[in-house]
């Protein structure tokens, strides 16, 4: 290392000041040390022979030092350095780590969604059909029921870890209010009656018009997560906690009451999955 090397030469040069004070030439110089390229060089300056030692000594002391400040700042700029890297390194793991994303466009010709068993709920109509002459195409579901009821459409996804970077999009198009996008979540720290982990839904923001094509997300699981865990302590017991919770699905609720819906889902997009099968 380029510092040690500077130390060996200092020694070396201490070796051969001590020699030629110890001489009995009678020569009027004093030796100095100066640095080019952080290498120490020697060269002579005419000077008082009763002044040399002196000279000498303190230009020894001057030069060990500033190799121990030169040293010492090799260490701080290596750690800086260290500290720089690390935090460059931390943010590709991130950027590698956010996951994978999926695509659903509903281009058929088979179905992608599942109408989930609900009381008085029956599906009159379900298919792929065309938005518009260009060929793009929706999955078209027409429901009706005999009471109020929340219906809701599911979408299958790999099973993943929840993220702050999780975040689901999907365009659609209903003739009732309110309709939500939702994730379906698994809390495995408790057991419902027959022994599977607790499910449960959480939604993202209403949708605030009919009729149109609109634009629904859900996103920041893990704060909303966090907010509803008194009220699923207070559910299923003091044991209930978020370790090991997984994203197992989507769905569109939608609120219903008497008589018939029909909802049009288009464009699927889900960013940030980690499959749990990852670990």
């Amino acid at each position: 290392m380029e510092l040690d090397a500077i130390e060996t030469q200092l020694s070396q040069s201490s070796q051969r000041l001590t020699s030629m004070l110890d001489c009995t030439r009678e020569e009027w110089f004093t030796i100095d040390f100066e640095y080019t390229a952080n290498k120490p060089r020697l060269f002579f300056v005419p000077y008082q022979i009763n002044c040399m030692r002196n000279s000498i000594c303190s230009n020894i002391f001057r030069m060990t030092s500033r190799a121990i400040e030169i040293r010492a700042s090799f260490h701080r700029t290596d750690t800086l350095l260290y500290l720089v890297l690390s935090v460059l390194l931390s943010l590709v793991l991130q950027r590698v780590t956010i996951g994978s994303g999926l695509q659903e466009n509903f281009d058929g010709p088979e179905t992608a969604t599942v109408v989930a068993p609900s009381p008085g709920l029956r599906v009159l109509q379900q298919r792929i059909e065309n938005v518009d002459a260009t060929g793009h195409s929706c999955e078209t579901i027409v429901f009706e029921t005999d009471r109020t009821t929340l219906s809701r459409i599911l979408f299958s996804i790999p099973e993943s870890a929840i993220i702050d970077e999780f975040l689901a999009h999907v365009r659609l198009r209903c003739d009732h209010p309110s309709a939500r996008l939702a994730c379906q979540i698994v809390l495995p720290s408790v057991q419902s009656q027959d022994g599977q982990p607790i499910r449960i839904f959480v939604s993202g923001s209403p949708s605030i018009t009919t009729l149109r094509w609109q634009s629904l997300t859900i996103e920041n699981l893990p704060s909303i997560l966090r907010s509803q865990l008194p009220a699923l302590r207070a559910q299923y017991g003091p044991k209930m906690s978020l370790d090991g919770a997984t994203i197992c699905g989507l769905a569109v609720e939608i609120p219903l009451g008497i008589g018939r819906c029909t909802v049009s889902i288009d464009d699927i997009s889900i960013s940030g999955l980690i499959t749990t099968s990852g670990f």
